[in-house]
C-alpha cells in the first residue's frame, strides 16, 4: 500500500513539472510569435482611383482599421508609396499588439520619414 501511495506522489510530481513547463514553453513561443500569428494581419493596397496607398488591420480575419489618408495631417492625403503606408501600418500593428492606442501623430509621421 505504502508503494502505491509512494508512485501516485511520484507520478504526481512529474505530472505537475511537466505541466509547468508546458506553459512556461507556450508563453515564451506565444510571445515570440510574428503578428501575423497572434490574430493581427497587416495589407497594403495600391488605390487606383485618386491614386495613392492605404493600409488595413485584420485582428483573426476581421477588418479592424482601414487607413485610406495619411493620419494626422489636414485634407484627404494618400499614402505616396507602398513604403510609407507599410511603416505607417507596422506601426500602428505594433501598437495595437502591446494594447496601446493606435493612433498616429505628427510626430510619428516625422520620425519615420513621411512629410505631412
Amino acid at each position: 500500500m505504502r508503494n502505491n501511495i509512494k508512485h501516485f506522489i511520484a507520478f504526481l510530481t512529474i505530472a505537475i513539472v511537466v505541466v509547468c513547463i508546458g506553459i512556461l514553453l507556450e508563453k515564451n513561443t506565444l510571445e515570440n510569435q510574428p503578428l501575423s500569428s497572434k490574430g493581427y494581419r497587416l495589407e497594403v493596397v495600391k488605390i487606383e482611383v485618386n491614386e495613392g496607398w492605404s493600409y488595413e488591420i485584420y485582428y483573426k480575419g476581421k477588418l479592424q482599421i482601414r487607413q485610406e489618408f495619411v493620419p494626422a495631417v489636414q485634407g484627404r492625403r494618400r499614402f505616396s508609396s507602398e513604403k510609407e503606408a507599410r511603416k505607417m501600418g507596422e506601426l500602428v500593428l505594433e501598437r495595437l499588439t502591446r494594447g496601446e492606442s493606435p493612433i498616429v501623430s505628427i510626430q510619428d509621421l516625422k520620425n519615420n520619414g513621411i512629410a505631412e
